[in-house]
């Protein structure tokens, strides 16, 4: 299919930079993973995986990353923690969960 209107005329360019959150392993519980900007709150990605590997374009800046587990039907807050997008690649988080 082809592409039609503006998405048709932009030059479309892969994100460089981003996050790398690396867990222990693959889960059995669904995660729910939030990257926000810790001036304003405001989600920038939000994201349910079980992998042990997800990467996340995002711009360079500050942010913070917070992941919660779905446990026999509720949400589980289990980690939230500051991190940092560099100008030249993607940065590698590794959470314990």
């Amino acid at each position: 299919m082809a592409a039609r209107g503006l998405a048709s005329i932009q030059k479309w360019e892969p994100i460089k930079t981003g996050f790398k959150v690396r867990f222990k392993g693959v889960s059995e519980e669904l995660r729910d993973i939030v990257i926000r900007e810790p001036e304003s709150q405001f989600p920038v990605v939000i994201i349910r995986s079980q992998k042990e590997l997800v990467e996340l374009p995002l711009k360079p800046g500050r942010y913070s990353i917070e992941v919660a587990l779905l446990r026999d039907g509720r949400w589980t807050d289990s980690i939230k923690t500051p991190a940092t997008v560099g100008n030249e690649e993607y940065t590698e988080v590794s959470l314990d969960q």
